[in-house]
Formats: structure tokens, sequence, C-alpha cells
């Protein structure tokens, strides 16, 4: 049996929840993924956004920057494919150029690369991007 995070109400300003809502969809998150990616970042950087802080803090947000990356690259994949089959195409190329680390391009792109696979693409990495076949 799969454990489950605790839960919390929160009651949100209408306009304040449609931007939560936007944000995810742009980040190609769900809503919860994206309050937990707010909230982790608040609580690690505290209110400047510039404090000193622990290695374990820096860690779990290099992390979190990590599954952004995924998060925000798998959009982009996404966004791709749906501009191509739209436009009549079958093929479309998701551009590297939005991730900024190594580390995250190391980790990104493959991950992006076996789930759209798993989902019967067909990827390969080019210099600029990853084009995908479908």
């Amino acid at each position: 049996m799969t454990k489950r995070n605790p839960q919390i109400n929160v009651r949100l300003p209408e306009e304040l929840k449609q931007m939560v809502h936007d944000r995810a969809e742009k980040n190609g998150r769900s809503v919860n993924s994206e309050i937990v990616e707010i909230i982790e970042r608040a609580v690690f950087l505290g209110d400047s956004g510039a404090g000193l802080i622990s290695a374990e803090h820096a860690r779990k947000m290099s992390n979190a920057v990590r599954r952004e990356a995924y998060s925000v690259f798998l959009g982009i994949c996404i966004e791709q494919i749906k501009a191509a089959y739209e436009s009549g195409d079958d093929t479309a190329i998701a551009e590297f150029h939005l991730i900024e680390s190594e580390q995250a391009f190391d980790e990104t792109v493959p991950k992006v690369k076996a789930k759209l696979e798993e989902l019967g693409y067909t990827c390969d990495i080019d210099m600029g991007g990853l084009v995908i076949n479908f």
C-alpha cells in the first residue's frame, strides 16, 4: 500500500486560485504539485529569497529545480506534439534551450525521452532538441 502525504485544506481568493491553476498548466504540473513547489521555494529560500540555507535545504532546492525542469520540458514536448498534429505533421521538435544546467539536462532529457517512448513515440536527441516522431 502506498503511503500518502498528509492533506491540508486552504481557502484562496478566486483570483489567486486561478493564478495557481494557470501557473500549473504553464509548467506542465498538477495544481497540487505546483502548490508544493511554491511552498518548498518559500520555505527553503525564506522571506528574502537570498538567505543562507543549510546544505540539506540546498539539496532539496536543487532537486526541486530538476523536477521542475522535467515538468517544463515534458510540457514543451506536449505543446510541440499538439502543434505538429494540428498542422498535419508527424514529427515535433522540442528545443533544449530552456534547460539551463548540464546536470538538469542530463537528468531531464533521458527521462522525458523514456516517458514519450513508453507512450509509443520514437525519439532522437538532436543537437538542439528532442525530435519526436509519431
